[in-house]
């Protein structure tokens, strides 16, 4: 499959690289439809590696080389036994942030704080710009059926970017 791969500063590839593995008990495999660069991308990009380790993470044993991509949403493909949350078919955003859940920060829900974080497409064995990505089943949100794949802008576009479909109505609180 096709993915974009950090090797290092100002090294990033579009490589054909093996497909996830089989999905564990509790893992969902998506294929990402969209996916954000964001600037924590660009930092890695310029001056990294950052965040993406260059020794194995202590909680995801992930090293660089890295597939990038941790704002992203697409198609769930597979699933493990034991996932309850989601089904083949759905669509989804994922939540790239992976924790331990047995330190004292991720017993009080501050899994953010969790001192072993780890984030999908930065120090996982995969990542949302790709063909395919497995992840753990507590990173997966369904979205809504009335969330499209691509959501129009409502904001005016330059003639340069505009589109000849109508922007959506803006999204308000209800």
């Amino acid at each position: 499959m096709r993915a974009a791969v950090f090797h290092d500063k100002h090294d990033i590839r579009v490589e054909d690289i093996p497909e996830p593995a089989a999905v564990g008990a509790r893992q969902v495999r998506v294929r990402p439809y969209l996916c954000g660069i964001c600037g924590t991308d660009l930092h890695e990009y310029a001056a990294g590696p950052i965040v993406i380790p260059t020794s194995p993470h202590p909680l995801s044993h992930a090293a660089a080389p890295q597939v990038l991509g941790h704002e992203f949403s697409g198609q769930v493909l597979e699933i493990g036994a034991e996932v309850t949350g989601v089904r083949v078919g759905d669509r989804v955003s994922v939540m790239p942030l992976i924790y331990c859940g047995h330190c004292y920060y991720c017993r009080r829900g501050l899994n953010h704080l969790c001192p072993q974080m780890a984030c999908t497409g930065l120090s996982w064995d995969g990542g949302g710009i790709s063909e395919q990505v497995v992840v753990p089943e507590h990173q997966i949100s369904v979205l809504p059926e009335s969330v499209s794949d691509v959501r129009w802008s409502s904001r005016p576009r330059s003639p340069r970017t505009a589109s000849t479909a109508p922007a959506s109505p803006p999204v308000t609180a209800s």
